[in-house]
């Protein structure tokens, strides 16, 4: 059986959710769910507020992401500093003891402890 699909509702619906202020937003694939539909069908009647809500998710995606890598390279640096001012050589080694391996997977936060062992001296 199908069922009708009321394009002002939905169309109203998807604006509500564009409108929310909800944190984290809710990526299309969640509405679409949310709304019982699949998400290629909603794309396909409602383009401009599936992108939007699309967008939205992804800029908050990329937003988080890049705290997520701030507060890592902080967490290095702290680390590193605290190695270093202990008297201890800051081996990537002696860095998973302090702080979770995981951090190094960045690149920025690999960068960032590069820099530091430059201006600490231990690397040309």
């Amino acid at each position: 059986t199908h069922r009708v699909f009321d394009t002002s509702k939905v169309k109203r619906l998807l604006e509500m959710e564009l409108a929310s202020e909800q944190i984290p937003p809710l990526s299309l694939a969640a509405v679409s769910r949310k709304l019982d539909y699949d998400a290629s069908f909603l794309s396909r009647h409602l383009p401009d507020h599936c992108s939007a809500i699309s967008k939205r998710y992804r800029e908050y995606t990329i937003q988080r992401k890049a705290e997520r890598v701030q507060v890592s390279c902080q967490a290095v640096q702290n680390a590193v500093l605290r190695l270093h001012e202990a008297g201890l050589y800051p081996s990537y080694r002696r860095l998973r003891e302090v702080i979770s391996l995981g951090l190094l997977k960045d690149q920025a936060v690999r960068d960032t402890y590069m820099r530091l062992m430059q201006e600490l001296g231990y690397r040309k």
